[in-house]
């Protein structure tokens, strides 16, 4: 008679139910994760959530009553709708985000996106990074994992210049996470690799850990057992007593498990249940369960099932579903082994009944689905048929008034003209309308275009700002430098067109306020000041674009090169003057060189103002003065 093996490489425990335990204590608790199966091992998951667990950037509050959330939730609405101070509603909108975070994800939501609007009005650009990554704790939850990504590219910007190591660390952190989620791993490696990196730099012994851990995990999933273990092995040696190096063994010891080192792997689970004590319940069955899975590849049925039954014997009493299938699985294979074909018979209806009763929860589900369309359908059916009665009903009524016109020729010829006016005017609105719709649905969908451009763009900076920390070669690493800052200059454009009512249209003010804190930014010193002076006007977005780049062009060049000795003030001046455009760039630096630069920078500036059909002067005072003029008569506005 032969056994057959029920799990092949089954997880041990799922970050659903993970979830679940901590939320039933009332611990503290990271977002929603519905990881993905696969070769990644059940503990290596639940470091990934420990992982996330650091990420927030304020304490998450703890999870309260629903009808204490509520009554709190409506005494802030209500502070909120009397205050003018938007500086204390911007906190209260925050607060109630940290409320609702468990229980409405999708309030939660939109409580971050107001405390996002009222930093930007304030111009605070490090809280409304906070509120993009808010934003993406809002997503994880829902599953939204493309958004949470989008919301996170998006925050990265206002942290680069963060002082703060450990939240520059944390962001890097979770957008590995969700990328993790989405199986995008070489991208996922990357920035578990900043964050590390980060973590170094801080000497912060735990995000190091943490940052090895969740490396360890990907190259674990992806197969590369060697160095999934050297990692590990290396998060170990920093890693102090305490639950996370309890963690951290017992994915040590799936690992050995996995290379076929049992033996070593059974000394490590063993160690593991020397502290049993010190052990929570899903500790305790993670510690049982692998020594009766290495005792079992060891050969050695009998010792590996009375591990196994312990572990069974947890994960029942704690609800543990999935790890109960793991278990049975298990101790399937060791009945089998010595003979014992009853138990083992047992063990396996054991398991597919299990099984069957998950999917079975899932079938309710979707059938619960299919429900709720029928009922929504029959609703529909029961409005159309009492429409089509009032219409019946209608016609009755004009019936019996065209009978009574009979009578009064005069009076019924003004009612049916009232009626006919009616009709007409209800036609009319029903068709302007339709055309309302129809233009919100092009705003939207634009917006989103504009939406997607920006994030792309975003993603192009990111990948030239990581490849630029590989980079030795200073002339490419100022390529790659100059490229991001292109590249940044027209997603400000898209960003700009996204948030704004008109879609076509950009402030100029605006745009140049945005690119000034970027490059300040990126190249500012002790110094050097960059002041503007700008007239609020709107232009085209297809006028902004190059107008960005010969600026950008401009600026680059006056940070860079206008003041060697480290001070020095740049000015930019924009003003309509008549039918043309008059920006100025100025600075009192050391002049232009002897002799001109002919870069690709120079080039791109030359062509972009032949496009424009302008003008492009420099004169000399103190420094460079750099005057563009551009005819507006392409201007759609």
């Amino acid at each position: 008679m032969h056994y057959f093996h029920l799990r092949k490489g089954a997880p041990l425990v799922s970050l659903k139910n993970l979830i679940l335990e901590k939320k039933k204590s009332r611990e503290r608790t990271a977002l929603s994760l519905s990881w993905p199966s696969g070769k990644c091992g059940p503990i290596m998951r639940t470091n990934c959530l420990i992982a996330i667990c650091c990420l927030f950037l304020a304490p998450p509050a703890f999870p309260q009553p629903e009808a204490a959330l509520a009554v709190a939730e409506d005494s802030l609405l209500q502070l909120i709708a009397s205050s003018k101070d938007d500086a204390m509603r911007m906190q209260w909108y925050n607060q109630l985000r940290r409320m609702t975070i468990y229980n409405s994800p999708e309030k939660a939501l939109g409580y971050t996106r107001q405390y996002g609007a009222f930093a930007l009005k304030a111009g605070l650009p490090l809280e409304y990074g906070k509120a993009k990554f808010y934003e993406a704790n809002s997503y994880l939850p829902m599953g939204q994992y493309e958004a949470a990504l989008s919301a996170l590219m998006e925050a990265e910007p206002y942290f680069e210049g963060e002082e703060n190591l450990a939240r520059r660390g944390s962001l890097y952190n979770s957008i590995g996470a969700v990328l993790e989620a989405l199986e995008r791993d070489s991208l996922a490696l990357a920035y578990f690799q900043r964050s590390l990196d980060i973590a170094k730099q801080g000497g912060d012994l735990r995000r190091q850990s943490i940052a090895l851990n969740n490396l360890s995990n990907v190259y674990y999933r992806l197969g590369e057992l060697q160095r999934s273990r050297a990692l590990l092995e290396e998060a170990l040696a920093i890693t102090p007593e305490g639950e996370d190096r309890l963690l951290r063994q017992a994915n040590y010891g799936n690992i050995l498990v996995e290379l076929g080192e049992v033996g070593q792997a059974r000394q490590v689970f063993q160690s593991l249940l020397e502290k049993e004590s010190l052990l929570n319940e899903r500790l305790r069955y993670f510690a049982y369960h692998g020594l009766g899975k290495a005792l079992l590849a060891e050969g050695k049925p009998a010792q590996s099932r009375s591990a196994l039954l312990k572990s069974f014997t947890i994960a029942q009493q704690n609800g543990f579903t999935e790890n109960r299938m793991d278990a049975l699985s298990d101790l399937h294979t060791a009945s089998a082994q010595l003979g014992e074909y009853a138990p083992a018979y047992g063990q396996a209806l054991a398991y597919f009944e299990l099984r069957d009763s998950l999917r079975s929860v899932e079938k309710d589900r979707n059938l619960m689905d299919a429900l709720a369309r029928y009922e929504m359908a029959e609703k529909e059916k029961t409005i159309a048929l009492l429409q089509k009665n009032e219409a019946v009903a209608q016609r009755r009524q004009i019936i019996l008034a065209a009978l009574s016109a009979l009578l009064l020729i005069s009076m019924a010829f003004v009612l049916f003209y009232l009626r006919k006016r009616k009709k007409y005017t209800r036609s009319l609105e029903a068709k302007n309308d339709t055309i309302s719709k129809m233009l919100q649905e092009k705003e939207y969908l634009i917006k989103e275009v504009h939406h997607r451009v920006k994030n792309n763009l975003q993603v192009v900076s990111s990948l030239l700002r990581l490849q630029s920390r590989h980079v030795q070669e200073p002339s490419a690493l100022a390529a790659l430098s100059e490229g991001e800052h292109r590249v940044q200059s027209m997603s400000i454009i898209h960003q700009h067109l996204y948030q704004e009512a008109n879609l076509s249209e950009v402030s100029l003010k605006g745009y140049l306020s945005h690119l000034c804190d970027n490059l300040r930014r990126s190249y500012g010193k002790p110094g050097i000041t960059l002041e503007e002076e700008v007239e609020d006007l709107r232009l085209d977005v297809g006028l902004m674009v190059p107008i960005g780049l010969i600026l950008n062009e401009l600026l680059t060049n006056a940070f860079k090169y206008a003041f060697p000795q480290g001070a020095g003030r740049i000015q930019v001046l924009a003003r309509q003057d008549g039918g043309a455009l008059k920006i100025e760039v100025r600075d009192d630096g050391v002049g232009l060189p002897a002799a001109p630069r002919q870069g690709f920078g120079s080039r791109l500036v030359q062509t972009f103002v032949r496009k424009l059909e302008a003008e492009l002067s420099y004169g000399e005072g103190p420094g460079v003065q750099a005057c563009l003029s551009i005819p507006l008569h392409n201007n759609k506005a």
